[in-house]
């Protein structure tokens, strides 16, 4: 030492998670020397850094004792690619590492039918606020779910009803009930599919429309049931009903003019056989009602 002051003092290095190094020797008033840079995984070497003084190979040692440096790191940045996988492309962004990801964007279109899910990285959901501990660039994958619609069942008034059922876009319809009508066969049900089209619904059909759907049963008459038309001498057309062997003939047409008169009442065959909608339907073929007047 020289006038109490020692010449040689040491030099410890704190990598501060990085690679073990060993201390080394410096002398007072002279420049440090080679310094040895760590390596640690994920980061870059800034430097060293004494009572949070940066030092360097030609810092002069004018410190009266013993010290240890300590490692200053900056995080690497890697870069996030996304696969839309069928939506609209979204750029790439860099990460730093051992921070948030950041914002991320959601892709700006959609395949059809589908609803975004998130983003993925080998199989794990991300978001903004995943801390990134990859040590490589990656890509996120955009994970996407069928959307879901209702189809609404009208089987007629005088059907048994049936509820509505949920679908999933791109996949099949599945189980229909099957509603029942008196004197009807169930043909099917069947929906517009919105071209002008009318497309028959069954358990095997692949849900392929982007909005809700009516679904309307189609009957065919059954063996006990008939066809009751009707005269419309000056009137305008009467549509004919259909009539169930058995029951009755349930709602009647207004009566027509007939020669100028108004008809009383609707008959078959004679005007002695009066009908009304309370009468029961005992023929076994179809019919025409023409109108009394008197």
């Amino acid at each position: 030492s020289i006038a109490g002051i020692r010449k040689i003092y040491t030099l410890n290095f704190d990598s501060a998670g990085g690679t073990s190094l060993n201390s080394k020797f410096v002398n007072y008033g002279k420049p440090i020397g080679t310094l040895p840079i760590p390596e640690k995984e994920n980061y870059n070497f800034i430097g060293w850094f004494i009572d949070e003084q940066p030092i360097n190979s030609t810092t002069i040692w004018e410190y009266e004792q013993d010290k240890t440096a300590i490692a200053h790191y900056e995080a690497k940045t890697y870069i996030l690619s996304f696969d839309s996988a069928g939506g609209g492309q979204v750029g790439a962004i860099s990460v730093e590492y051992n921070s948030p990801i950041g914002l991320l964007q959601n892709p700006p279109t959609s395949p059809t039918g589908k609803d975004f899910d998130g983003w993925y990285i080998d199989n794990v959901k991300i978001s903004s606020n995943t801390i990134w501990r990859y040590g490589e660039n990656k890509t996120a994958i955009a994970h996407w779910k069928s959307q879901k619609f209702v189809i609404t069942f009208n089987s007629g008034d005088k059907a048994t009803p049936v509820d509505p059922k949920t679908v999933t876009y791109g996949e099949k319809v599945g189980t229909l009930i099957t509603p029942t009508l008196r004197g009807y066969n169930f043909e099917g049900w069947f929906i517009s599919d919105g071209n002008g089209n009318v497309i028959q619904l069954t358990e095997d059909t692949i849900w392929e429309y982007t909005e809700n759907k009516i679904a309307m049963a189609d009957w065919s008459k059954g063996s006990g049931t008939f066809t009751l038309s009707f005269n419309n001498y000056d009137s305008p057309l009467i549509d004919p009903i259909t009539v169930i062997y058995g029951e009755k003939i349930g709602t009647l047409p207004d009566l027509p003019i007939v020669n100028g008169v108004q008809s009383l009442y609707w008959y078959i065959d004679d005007p002695a056989n009066e009908i009304t909608e309370d009468t029961e339907w005992n023929y076994t073929q179809d019919k025409t009602a023409s109108a009394f007047a008197g």
